[in-house]
């Protein structure tokens, strides 16, 4: 899947020369925090803007074998971080999110949108007739608000698409295996019908420690948040550790789908910063059409685990303006029948604009 890598980064420089330069609010710019260990301290963050683009895909986490495409098999997704003014519902989002900071006054809102979608079959791809997980394809479009102060980070994301054949994940797929080359999946015809759907998230992020280390700085992140819409329901929280250079640059490194990316947004001081990570993430599900099938008529379903813990590791490296990630997922059984946990790579770039 070197290819897709390919693609999205071209796309990610693509969109960020084309952006439009945006005029932010009238926030001012914060002085830079001291390098002595601080307890709940977040990062400095001037005025910016950034495009995110990320690549899921089994493929990277089992570059030996020929097959790979189970489960959750691959997901496109790409955001776009704005500091202009956004729409008059935005603005109304936005004071309600800042509620939630614990330091009012000192508080930044950035505003996105963004696209994607997701690949879902069993886990036997070439069986005429799925024995387990749905075939399922969705396609979104995002909109999202985001609050920024000195101890955390709030955003509230709403995705609104559908699900089914529209979706074109048969097509996405099919097309792939094509360039490879590799077998063709043949159990879409089994696939999820046709629905619209949504799914309304919050997620919070605040660092809880920081520790100078001499030669590094290391620190811990928690993150807790709720879901509710027809595509999702349910709970998520967890936390991060990270050990390098440039921690107070950013809240810490993206999380693998459903969580937003929208919090990947980093400040471009210095001419680069490299960290390594690893967390655990605890998902409570009280519903995921992708496992439970359509809402209002009868479909593939299977009967799903209602705690799905998740473990991850990786690397963050940015150099001026262009931070590229990559992270290992281990997602344990979504699913009754589910054997083994799945594994994924999480492959991710950012492009941060300044805005003076």
């Amino acid at each position: 899947m070197s290819r897709a890598a390919g693609l999205l980064a071209a796309a990610v420089a693509v969109l960020a020369s084309a952006a439009p330069a945006w005029a932010c609010p009238n926030e001012p710019a914060r002085a830079p925090q001291a390098s002595a260990p601080t307890e709940g301290a977040g990062p400095t963050l001037d005025p910016t803007e950034g495009i995110v683009g990320d690549v899921e895909n089994d493929d990277f986490a089992y570059l030996a074998d020929e097959q790979t495409d189970r489960y959750y098999t691959h997901g496109t997704h790409f955001n776009m971080i704005l500091c202009s003014e956004p729409p008059r519902l935005g603005v109304a989002v936005g004071r309600w999110l800042r509620v939630l900071e614990p330091e009012r006054a000192d508080v930044e809102t950035r505003w996105g949108w963004g696209f994607g979608q997701n690949i879902y079959t069993s886990e036997r791809i070439l069986d005429a007739e799925p024995r387990d997980r749905p075939y399922a394809g969705l396609a979104y479009g995002s909109a999202a608000v985001i609050t920024i102060s000195p101890r955390q980070l709030n955003t509230l994301e709403l995705q609104a698409g559908l699900v089914g054949p529209s979706a074109q994940a048969w097509f996405s797929q099919d097309e792939r295996h094509r360039m490879i080359p590799t077998d063709l999946a043949r159990g879409w015809k089994y696939q999820i019908n046709d629905e619209p759907g949504f799914a309304l998230q919050w997620e919070r992020r605040w660092i809880t420690r920081q520790y100078d280390l001499k030669v590094i700085t290391a620190d811990r992140t928690d993150f807790m948040g709720a879901e509710v819409g027809t595509f999702r329901t349910g709970f998520s929280g967890g936390m991060l550790f990270r050990a390098g250079w440039g921690l107070d640059r950013d809240f810490g490194p993206q999380r693998s789908w459903p969580a937003p990316a929208y919090a990947s947004l980093v400040q471009p001081e210095g001419l680069a910063e490299f960290y390594v990570f690893a967390g655990v993430d605890l998902r409570v599900v009280v519903r995921d059409i992708t496992l439970d099938g359509n809402t209002f008529e009868n479909s593939a379903r299977i009967e799903k685990y209602y705690f799905v813990p998740e473990a991850q590791a990786g690397v963050a490296l940015r150099v001026g303006p262009v931070r590229g990630q990559y992270a290992h997922v281990f997602r344990f059984p979504e699913f009754e029948g589910q054997n083994q946990e799945q594994q994924f790579g999480r492959f991710s770039i950012t492009f941060v604009k300044p805005i003076y």
